[in-house]
């Protein structure tokens, strides 16, 4: 059987435009400009607002904030979630107590998130886990009344939960928008609400932030378009795939190193205003996002069918209205597997979510297993999930049991 053409993890959603967009955030310093992206990424979501802020936990943090939770207050998180979510929220001054996961669909549930809600319990921040929703429903119904939800939809972006917009059973839900998203804004995020004074006050959070700085800019834009250039299929196998193995053997996991959120506290861009002409750069990809997310919905089914026939254990869907941004999968000798997909031309990632411990040090077992055992297949265009599956197969039997 033929080998798969080398396929990175990520491919950018094409942002056209991006070095006009730049080159006008550079010049353009003013605020505003922001109503048509917002409206329409309103309409689209199915909720009443949509806020463009500078990052997601910007919005987390104004709705926060806006909720009256402050310093010392008791914030819930799950135990397996990005790593960037709790830091930011101990780096602002909040004690965390972790929930559960599922452990086959790596969310909280009604019943483990009523488990950790204690009595000094001011928030509570379900994760839906690389696009896989938490039961919405079921968790507040369980929480005391007072407790605070806040979703954190940073991949999640265009789901439903038990039947509604992301945002509809909480005071809102953060987006995140970036590199491998399924919106692509060079940087940014996206608070989701039906209050409006929710809305109100993430707008008015944000157009008192000052302008991104002018290298900042710049680095982003040279960024994307060597991500873009290095990701394409006719590059790809030349350039960025025999770095990514040549750093690999070294024990260096290069796209991670370069790309992803140390986790530590809040990102660099938290406390800037997007640039109004990341709004435009959102609009025009708002018309093909519909297509894009039937197409991963698709092929995160077909993958998890296969996997499913093949025994393989892996995160499962929460219902038809989880939108996808990867689909993880589990084995026992991850890394190995990893690297025979790499060799094999697939590049992946261990996760990057976290097993999250609580104040007290308590930890799940559940997350530990997923965090030490899971990685992930990629769900984006040009990677047909048939020959993804032959790769992972090759890569199975490579490895001894």
């Amino acid at each position: 059987m033929p080998h798969l053409s080398p396929s990175p993890r990520i491919r950018p959603t094409p942002v056209p435009g991006v070095t006009a967009a730049t080159l006008s955030a550079l010049i353009d310093r003013r605020q505003g400009h922001f109503e048509a992206f917002e409206e329409a990424a309103a309409r689209m979501l199915g909720t009443r607002h949509a806020v463009l802020t500078g990052s997601g936990r910007t919005g987390l943090g104004v709705m926060l904030d806006h909720q009256g939770c402050k310093p010392g207050d008791e914030v819930v998180v799950p135990s397996y979630t990005a790593p960037c979510v709790p830091g930011y929220l101990r780096a602002r001054g909040y004690r965390l107590r972790i929930a559960d996961v599922c452990p086959r669909r790596l969310v909280m549930t009604g019943e483990t998130a009523a488990a950790a809600v204690g009595p000094d319990t001011r928030a509570i921040i379900p994760t839906h886990v690389e696009g896989v929703t938490a039961p919405m429903a079921e968790i507040v119904a369980a929480l005391p009344p007072g407790v605070t939800v806040i979703e954190d939809a940073a991949h999640a972006l265009g789901a439903e939960a038990d039947g509604e917009p992301v945002g509809t059973y909480s005071a809102g839900a953060f987006h995140s928008f970036g590199k491998g998203k399924q919106l692509n804004l060079v940087f940014g995020g996206l608070v989701v609400t039906n209050d409006e004074s929710i809305a109100a006050a993430t707008r008015a959070v944000r157009d008192a932030l000052p302008p991104p700085a002018r290298a900042r800019l710049l680095s982003a834009m040279a960024i994307e378009l060597g991500l873009a250039a290095a990701t394409h299929p006719s590059l790809y196998p030349f350039f960025l795939h025999p770095v990514i193995r040549a750093f690999d053997r070294f024990g260096v996991d290069l796209p991670t190193l370069l790309f992803e959120d140390g986790g530590g506290d809040a990102p660099p861009t938290a406390g800037q205003r997007p640039p109004a002409a990341w709004a435009a750069l959102g609009l025009e990809q708002l018309a093909a996002f519909p297509a894009a997310r039937e197409r991963r919905r698709h092929t995160a089914e077909v993958l998890r069918q296969a996997l499913a026939e093949r025994g393989l254990p892996h995160q499962e869907s929460n219902g038809p209205g989880d939108h996808p941004l990867f689909l993880t999968v589990f084995h026992p000798r991850r890394d190995e597997v990893r690297r025979a997909l790499l060799a094999a031309g697939q590049d992946t990632q261990a996760t990057w979510m976290r097993s999250i411990a609580a104040d007290d040090g308590r930890r799940d077992e559940v997350a530990e297993r997923a965090e030490r055992e899971g990685f992930y297949l990629p769900l984006h265009v040009g990677l047909p999930p048939q020959e993804l599956m032959a790769a992972l197969d090759r890569a199975i039997d490579s490895v001894p049991t």
